[in-house]
């Protein structure tokens, strides 16, 4: 099946108001009405913006041009609301159509903010698994049979493709009404070489492969860059941690006019 790899870039090192209104991860929402921002139903909080993308007839079907998908989940207190859960209220998945957005960035006080990257393009891919095989990635002792060393199914960020399951099981059943539409890591690596710690405004850690540790703090801090810094390992290559250790999948309903979706995680 084709899937689409997303090629990320670290939009906050512009350290000013937000101008992606294209397909973006973390940062804020383009287009989203304040008064449709979802609050977690668990501890009433505003929900965390994890990512918005386009409709794309190849990429991903919304159900018409125009529309955009918004992915949110609560981050006030991690581990207390159950954002793991599709039906718990404490994630959210909106699709927009045009008529229903507005054209500016939308941003709410007292919520925890993800590291803005931007989509610079896709990559089109084929993870070797044929469409009528994909409800065994669904099933449990189905998948764990699957013996195809033609398969490439990796971890990572994407559009489309069957589902890697980092615990080697699935985490939810297949749903013919229901088709996987988005993969999310909860860390993105980046394309070396990595920018300086004065470029991108946070602490760069450096994981060398003797085992040792080091780090530069940038010299002024930038204010939407990753609270945590970023890491950087020794053949240049650097990662950006979003969510921890989560991988998060997003299914999109079939066949209505108004898109649905729902979330689940792994980890």
């Amino acid at each position: 099946m084709r899937y689409f790899v997303p090629k990320l870039a670290p939009g906050w090192i512009e350290d000013g108001p937000q101008s992606q209104r294209a397909d973006h991860l973390g940062g804020w929402p383009w287009g989203l009405p304040v008064e449709r921002w979802p609050v977690c139903r668990h501890c009433g909080a505003a929900m965390s913006f994890v990512c918005q993308l386009a409709h794309d007839p190849d990429r991903l079907e919304l159900g018409g041009e125009g529309r955009v998908l918004f992915v949110f989940w609560c981050l006030r207190d991690p581990g207390t609301c159950a954002v793991w859960e599709p039906d718990a209220g404490s994630n959210a998945v909106i699709v927009l159509k045009p008529e229903e957005r507005t054209d500016a960035p939308s941003e709410v006080a007292e919520v925890a903010l993800l590291p803005y990257l931007q989509v610079l393009g896709w990559s089109e891919q084929d993870d070797g698994v044929a469409a009528e095989q994909a409800p065994e990635f669904f099933d449990e002792a189905r998948y764990l049979a699957l013996e195809d060393d033609s398969f490439r199914v990796m971890p990572g960020t994407r559009l489309g493709g069957a589902p890697f399951w980092p615990q080697a099981t699935p985490v939810c059943e297949a749903d013919p009404e229901w088709r996987l539409a988005l993969q999310l890591d909860g860390g993105e690596w980046l394309a070396s070489p990595a920018p300086s710690a004065d470029i991108l405004g946070c602490t760069v850690h450096f994981q060398h492969d003797d085992g040792s540790h080091s780090q530069v703090d940038p010299l002024t801090p930038k204010t939407y860059a990753p609270r945590q810094g970023v890491l950087v390992v020794d053949d240049g290559s650097w990662c950006v941690d979003r969510f921890s250790d989560f991988t998060v999948y997003v299914f999109l309903r079939r066949g209505h006019d108004s898109a649905q979706g729902r979330l689940c995680m792994q980890r």
